[in-house]
């Protein structure tokens, strides 16, 4: 068996593993109730043979969404300090590795990328990134 066999059996059992399909399941839900999508088929049908609006005062929303705006405002970047005090190398060093670092942030889009993870993880639970 290749290794790229070996990785396919290994990603069909987790795609058809039981905690995936039920978190996938849940996962939907918690996206439906996220963009406002908080009634049931039933309890629509109900409200239409009332002639009742299905209005949805969403409250979910905007707690998720001011949290990740604090996330947002709180995101750091990348810097190096050097080990040693009044040591030039040790400064010029740090000074470089954190232009290394500030530059990965920038070129691979990671604030933006980490902040749509930790809105992912608290509408569903978990966030993906690459």
């Amino acid at each position: 068996m290749t290794t790229i066999d070996k990785a396919k059996d290994f990603f069909e059992y987790a795609v058809n593993s039981s905690q995936y399909t039920s978190w996938k399941a849940k996962a939907k839900e918690s996206y439906q109730m996220y963009d406002g999508q908080q009634w049931t088929a039933a309890e629509i049908t109900t409200l239409e043979d009332r002639k009742q609006p299905a209005i949805v005062v969403n409250k979910l929303a905007p707690k998720v969404d001011n949290l990740a705006g604090t996330e947002k405002n709180n995101a750091s970047v990348i810097t190096f300090r050097p080990r040693t005090i009044g040591d030039d190398t040790d400064r010029l060093m740090a000074e470089g590795f954190t232009s290394i670092g500030v530059n990965w942030q920038e070129n691979q889009d990671s604030v933006y990328k980490n902040s749509g993870v930790f809105s992912d993880s608290l509408i569903c639970g978990i966030g993906w990134s690459y």
